[in-house]
């Protein structure tokens, strides 16, 4: 999984391919690319990624957004 670094605005911190064709985000971002935004550093930056792949690895299997996201943002909360 490659990682760009990329200005996303103020609405997210990270996007991957699945969640960016759900939400009909304007985001270019190939199915093996995660988009982070470019102001993140340190703990931030990680726990971003880390969502960003969970997310990902979950939408890949056929789960929504939603339940994804939610299983992410769980794992992320563990970790900080």
């Amino acid at each position: 999984m490659k990682i760009k670094r990329v200005n996303l605005g103020s609405k997210f911190y990270g996007m991957n391919y699945y969640a960016n064709k759900e939400l009909k985000a304007k985001f270019n971002c190939k199915p093996n690319e995660i988009l982070i935004d470019k102001k993140l550093k340190g703990r931030m930056l990680k726990r971003t990624i880390a969502h960003e792949k969970i997310e990902c690895f979950h939408m890949k299997r056929g789960l929504r957004y939603k339940k994804a996201d939610r299983i992410a943002s769980k794992f992320e909360m563990r970790v900080r």
